[in-house]
């Protein structure tokens, strides 16, 4: 290996070892001594604020939502990050979409029944720092879903067929600009644009009629609807300040090769809904030049570590030929 060729592995590689993740911040940790939210800072309410059938029970890691005990699913119940009178949770940070964010939690869908197609027993709201970059996540017993702002609000947008009632999960959404990524162990299983549901004008809280979808940096998990109940064990909610950078291992096999080329040469030309693992490397749901162009960034890495100097990965002549063939594709077609 040429002197230079070590000289600019070792530099990639010392840059790769410099790279932290950014910082955590636990919001609710059912293992501590006290698993109830509210003694975490979550703002606990159901609806009746009285006489309500709904229940939360501690257990050993985790902590039981139950809203089904009223037959009429008219009960509701959940964890606000903040609620007008009644407090507000310190430790959520600013959720900034500009920077990106990621909101983890740690679920298990144990039952859940609704009335309506719009409507689901469990919710998850996260809202940014601008409170017009929303999302709310709908959970079933074999779909997650997104709800609409247009044409109708609260309506059911984008989902997938997922079986939430498995195990506990661990789901994240990332947000970066007017985008976010839902995924499960590391794969997206989501993609879309963040909601704008600051029409919502009604609202049970005395002289705050928009609540809570006016609020910035604003988090919600639970039962928030007469048409729709559930029962669910939630463990864990955490944020980060930031995403991760554009990852181009499509294979997921630690390392960015020509392997993870094909992959998004396979994938090449997917309008919408495209998945990471199919070349999507910056999770717009859209598979294009860009991703090409974060794959030959990275070609040769070995994420988030590199190896040895002398183990490093060379560029193969065939594989950059490839990519100089594609990207002559690309070009021509944007000229028509």
């Amino acid at each position: 290996m040429k002197a230079t060729t070590a000289l600019t592995f070792l530099t990639m590689a010392l840059c790769y070892a410099s790279v932290t993740d950014a910082a955590e911040i636990v919001l609710y940790d059912g293992t501590t001594p006290t698993t109830l939210p509210g003694t975490q800072g979550w703002v606990y309410v159901s609806n009746p604020f009285s006489g309500a059938s709904a229940t939360q029970t501690a257990n050993s890691g985790y902590t039981t939502l139950d809203t089904t005990p009223d037959a009429a699913m008219s009960d509701m119940a959940g964890y606000f990050s903040e609620l007008p009178f009644l407090g507000t949770n310190p430790n959520v940070p600013t959720l900034d979409n500009t920077q990106g964010y990621r909101v983890t939690w740690d679920v298990q869908i144990i039952a859940e029944n609704h009335a309506s197609i719009d409507r689901a027993g469990f919710s998850v709201i996260v809202i940014s720092e601008n409170s017009t970059k929303a999302l709310e996540v709908a959970f079933w017993e074999d779909k997650i879903w997104v709800q609409d702002d247009t044409p109708n609000i609260f309506t059911q947008g984008e989902g997938v067929a997922y079986d939430t009632t498995a195990a506990m999960t661990r789901y994240e959404l990332r947000v970066l600009g007017n985008n976010y990524d839902l995924l499960v162990d590391n794969t997206s299983i989501l993609t879309g644009q963040m909601r704008d549901y600051t029409a919502f004008n009604s609202s049970p809280v005395p002289l705050n009629p928009g609540f809570p979808y006016d609020r910035s940096s604003f988090l919600f998990f639970g039962d928030n609807t007469g048409s729709g109940e559930a029962i669910v064990n939630l463990a864990r909610i955490s944020t980060f300040d930031s995403v991760p950078e554009p990852d181009a291992d499509f294979d997921m096999d630690n390392d960015i090769d020509g392997r993870d080329f094909l992959t998004w040469q396979r994938g090449l030309g997917t309008s919408s809904g495209a998945m990471y693992g199919q070349g999507d490397a910056n999770s717009n749901g859209i598979i294009d030049g860009e991703d090409l162009g974060i794959w030959e960034q990275q070609f040769g890495n070995v994420p988030p570590l590199l190896p040895s100097v002398a183990s490093a990965a060379i560029p193969e002549p065939t594989t950059l030929a490839l990519a100089t063939i594609a990207l002559l594709g690309i070009a021509c077609r944007r000229r028509v």
